[in-house]
């Protein structure tokens, strides 16, 4: 990899899907090609009514009470397309059962990777 490196973690669920695609996009047009930057996302259907976890429900009602909502997730079938025309390409999307089996396996303490959870990286150019 030549560039740089940019680590996002734990900010894009708190962002709209349009502001989330705008900083990713002033990534892309400001850093050197082969530059990289990882984040962490919440899928789409965590924000959905019904279709979220007791655990991420759980988190979402502690931090909106905290006043600080979370707000969007994004859709991990479409992240490679909606990346493109930013002008990063997909590497790699880690969702919960891998994030689990790489991060978490062997834990005596309980913890577990989140439900509807990824970590994901893209590159520019």
């Amino acid at each position: 990899m030549t560039g740089g490196f940019f680590s996002w973690l734990g900010v894009t669920m708190y962002l709209t899907r349009e502001e989330v695609l705008a900083a990713l996009r002033t990534i892309a047009e400001n850093a050197p090609a082969g530059s990289a930057v990882v984040f962490d996302y919440f899928e789409a259907d965590a924000f959905v009514p019904g279709r979220a976890s007791h655990r991420i429900t759980a988190a979402m009602e502690y931090t909106r009470s905290q006043g600080e909502p979370m707000r969007s997730g994004l859709a991990p079938e479409a992240l490679a397309a909606d990346l493109a025309p930013l002008g990063l390409r997909l590497r790699q999307d880690l969702g919960p059962a891998e994030i689990e089996g790489r991060y978490f396996r062997g834990r005596a303490d309980g913890y577990h990777a989140y439900d509807h959870a990824h970590v994901a990286c893209a590159v520019v150019g």
